[in-house]
Formats: structure tokens, sequence, C-alpha cells
């Protein structure tokens, strides 16, 4: 059985997962910037536990090679600046000859 302080744990956290979803897609360049949950399976990044991120959506289709993820919503739009620097613009990362550099461009950007 959970003892009472877990339980409102849980709760603050389903809270906070709830308000963060919620969140509208940002408009940026022609795609969505969208709220993604890893909750089920979160990532251990730098000692600490991410349950949250954005994805660059488009036609509802993940347009970030590789079905990548971003911390916030800035980096998101310095992938989508890198997107159409690279040629990838209206392109699905699987039509991959646009992917290297984009990811050589991203690299860049986020070291920024």
């Amino acid at each position: 059985m959970l003892n009472p302080q877990t339980i409102r744990e849980v709760e603050t956290f389903l809270s906070i997962h709830d308000q963060f979803m919620a969140q509208p897609p940002v408009h940026y360049r022609g795609y969505e910037i969208t709220p993604v949950s890893h909750k089920a399976q979160p990532y251990f990044i730098r000692g600490r536990f991410v349950y949250w991120g954005y994805i660059i959506v488009a036609n509802g289709l993940n347009m970030g090679p590789g079905a990548v993820w971003f911390h916030t919503v800035q980096e998101a739009e310095r992938a989508i600046d890198c997107i159409y620097i690279a040629g990838g613009h209206g392109r699905h990362w699987k039509d991959n000859n646009w992917v290297p550099t984009f990811w050589e461009l991203l690299h860049d950007k986020l070291a920024t």
C-alpha cells in the first residue's frame, strides 16, 4: 500500500503532466511544435529523469530526423531552421539526403 506522501507526489506529477500536455502547439515556419510525453519510459539525461519534451510535426507526422525530440520550444525552432537550411523542408526524414547536413547544423546551433 502506498503511503500518503507517495500518493501526493504521484498526484502532483500527474497534474504537472496534464498541464504540460494541454499546451497548444506552437506554429513556426509551417510546422507545429507539439508537446510529447515520455511518462511511461522517461529518459535519464545528465543525472535526472526527463518526462516531457517537444516534437516537430507536419501533417500529423513527426518530421524530426530519427523522431528526435527537444527539451524546449526554442530548441525545436532552431531544429526547424536547420531543416530549412539542410534542404529538408517539405520532405520526410526517411528521404535522408538532407539528414547528415541537418545533424551537423543542429549540433552547431545547439552548441551556441
